[in-house]
């Protein structure tokens, strides 16, 4: 009979005890929001969205970059590698050059140095776009800097639809040009 209000003394002192204890302070709930959670094989939360993936270039001097936008990239067909490339290069040079012309007033004298297919960062390998690089033809070798190296790059999704081309105005801050 003793033992019976021992117990009901510690189980009144423990378990109240054991619930304070197991309660997240609210630095632990704010903290938790930040973090990405893993919920079916994707991350959620904050960083759940694509965070536009951005290349700078130097036309005489002045820096300019090429992004793409997450909304872009998210909304372009899915690719995985065992399919066809859904753009072939012909077209994608077609694409290129349009822009290009948009920041450049002769554009035939360019050739494209490498086509690129970049895959999103946590995506599952399935949301991809392309960057087609160019250079003017009477570009010399190497240079001591990338601004003294006249160069174009311009992202362009899946479907066909290039990312926006900037003009740098001062440190990450950008003119959007179209």
């Amino acid at each position: 009979m003793r033992n019976i209000p021992i117990s009901l003394i510690i189980t009144g002192i423990a378990v109240p005890g054991l619930l304070v204890w197991a309660q997240s302070s609210r630095v632990e709930t704010f903290e938790r929001g930040f973090r990405p959670h893993v919920s079916q094989g994707h991350f959620v939360g904050a960083g759940s969205a694509i965070r536009p993936q951005r290349k700078t270039f130097h036309i005489n001097g002045i820096e300019y970059a090429t992004w793409m936008m997450g909304d872009a990239i998210e909304s372009s067909p899915d690719w995985t590698p065992s399919q066809a490339p859904p753009l072939g290069f012909a077209q994608l040079e077609v694409i290129a050059r349009r822009e290009l012309a948009k920041v450049v007033t002769n554009d035939a004298s360019w050739s494209v140095t490498s086509f690129q297919l970049q895959s999103i960062p946590g995506r599952e390998a399935v949301k991809w776009y392309f960057l087609v690089e160019m250079t003017p033809f009477w570009e010399p070798g190497p240079t001591p800097t990338d601004s003294s190296h006249d160069s174009f790059c311009v992202g362009i999704d899946l479907s066909g639809k290039p990312g926006r081309i900037g003009r740098s105005t001062g440190e990450n801050q950008w003119n959007i040009l179209r």
